[in-house]
């Protein structure tokens, strides 16, 4: 049984308003490349990103109780501090779990909004909508383009293959174009030639002398026919 939500356990109004916070961090911090990186938003949000030995010498108590609540990442004010001897993979998704909570005003005193701000930093870290044309529809595409771990990854492949992207059709190509914009050459217009004008281009040269012929032998058969 699932112990993390996807796509399933969200209507379509709810994770349109999920993927709105991620386009609009996107556009603010001007991010368009993957891996994204993590401290720099955060830094755009006022925040001051610390290591947990960095905190220690700094505020030894405030260590001691971001050791005693978690060992991956914790908020207090505007310090977002975290837990160096995980993988760089696993900060990385400690660091925008904790953005989750700033954005869409989360407290963490129950499972359901740790959960949502996991779901959150998986979208954030790979929107869903960017992972055919990364061509990293695999775990391990996924783990290569997005620096995200094997065991994210294989939710996130999980997600992605029963979530409908046209369930939230706009806000999907929206996330999509930022990333991969459509560049369309430009071609210079072609000049509309009339039908008329294609014929003058046109040459008969046997009706031509057909012509000739029937004017200089039937001349009164022409009376009525112009050949242009």
């Amino acid at each position: 049984m699932r112990n993390y939500l996807c796509c399933t356990d969200f209507n379509r109004a709810g994770l349109n308003k999920l993927l709105g916070y991620i386009l609009a961090i996107y556009k603010e911090c001007k991010v368009t490349t993957f891996p994204i990186n993590c401290v720099s938003i955060l830094q755009h949000y006022g925040f001051r990103v610390l290591s947990y030995s960095e905190l220690k010498k700094i505020n030894p108590e405030l260590y001691e109780i971001c050791q005693n609540c978690t060992d991956d990442a914790f908020t207090y004010k505007k310090i977002v501090a975290y837990n160096e001897n995980n993988t760089s993979e696993r900060i990385r998704f400690s660091l925008m779990h904790e953005l989750g909570h700033f954005i869409m005003d989360l407290p963490s005193t129950d499972k359901s909004f740790e959960d949502l701000a996991d779901y959150f930093a998986s979208n954030i870290l790979v929107p869903r909508a960017t992972i055919w044309h990364m061509r990293s529809d695999s775990v391990r595409g996924i783990c290569r383009t997005y620096a995200v771990s094997c065991m994210a990854a294989n939710r996130i492949y999980e997600d992605y293959r029963m979530c409908h992207l046209s369930e939230c059709k706009e806000m999907n190509q929206e996330i999509h174009n930022w990333f991969l914009p459509v560049n369309i050459p430009e071609t210079p217009i072609k000049k509309s030639v009339s039908i008329k004008q294609e014929k003058s281009k046109e040459k008969y040269p046997k009706w031509e002398v057909y012509h000739e012929d029937l004017e200089r032998y039937f001349p009164e058969r022409l009376q009525n026919y112009v050949l242009s």
